[in-house]
């Protein structure tokens, strides 16, 4: 009935009774209430106060049962930890509008990464500066004009964007538009390949991201610079290296999956 308790909301009612210390099962209805009154309340705040307290009772309706505690996080009323790491995550973590993705073709630390930059809870300069990180600059390291956030980084960079054209074409599949973190996530599921084939190319796109963020912290934390040209074969060469040793079925041939990887990586 309320965060307050009935005496401080009704105050102007509270003095007419003229015994406080009561339980609710001698004032859970109307009439009783009514009834322990030393006299009617009349016009005014207690004619007002008790007309808000009728409506209020009639809303309520008491069971005859033990009081027991309810946990509001379940619809049974029960405890559970999962209902309460739920909560947690929702307000740590929040919405982010992309469905939790776990590929096993790739190693555990690249689909952390992925669900880490999908809720932006990477360490961008940007993100570091809203969190009161001092920082000698917010400019991206890669594109050194604009602030480092993970949409530049990952879908926006002009530096780094050609490299998701380069992957569309080694698939011979269409680039999401518009380019954006999210709809890369989810490049996957809108491809026209077969089922097995789109497990094969999200390993792809997770690596990408991967491939991406290491290039980035080595050009802060490297001591040799490391080359842009590289990154593509660098996503071929682990993407063959990964899959190729977690697939149930078979070795594939290194040739063709230069040059048909829609094919040769699709599980037989």
């Amino acid at each position: 009935m309320g965060d307050r308790p009935l005496r401080d909301r009704f105050p102007r009612l509270f003095v007419l009774d003229p015994c406080a210390e009561v339980s609710v099962a001698q004032r859970n209805s109307i009439d009783k209430i009514r009834d322990a009154f030393v006299r009617e309340p009349r016009s005014g705040v207690p004619m007002t106060q008790w007309d808000e307290l009728q409506s209020l009772i009639c809303e309520v309706e008491l069971l005859d049962c033990p009081d027991r505690v309810v946990w509001e996080l379940e619809p049974t009323g029960a405890f559970s930890v999962a209902s309460v790491r739920h909560f947690l995550d929702n307000v740590n973590l929040g919405d982010s509008g992309v469905e939790t993705r776990w590929n096993n073709f790739v190693p555990k630390k690249l689909n952390v990464l992925l669900w880490r930059i999908a809720r932006d809870r990477i360490p961008t300069r940007l993100n570091l500066y809203d969190r009161g990180v001092d920082l000698d600059t917010l400019l991206c390291p890669v594109f050194r004009t604009i602030g480092e956030s993970s949409s530049r980084l990952f879908s926006l960079c002009p530096e780094l964007a050609p490299l998701w054209s380069r992957i569309a074409g080694w698939w011979a599949v269409g680039i999401p538009s518009p380019m954006s973190i999210a709809s890369l996530v989810g490049w996957a599921d809108v491809v026209a390949l077969s089922v097995d084939s789109k497990k094969t190319f999200d390993a792809v796109v997770i690596l990408t991201f991967w491939i991406i963020w290491c290039y980035r912290n080595k050009l802060l934390f490297g001591t040799v610079k490391p080359k842009k040209e590289d990154l593509f074969d660098d996503i071929r060469l682990l993407s063959y290296f990964w899959i190729n040793n977690r697939r149930r079925n078979g070795k594939m041939c290194w040739d063709r999956c230069l040059r048909i990887p829609s094919l040769v990586f699709s599980i037989m």
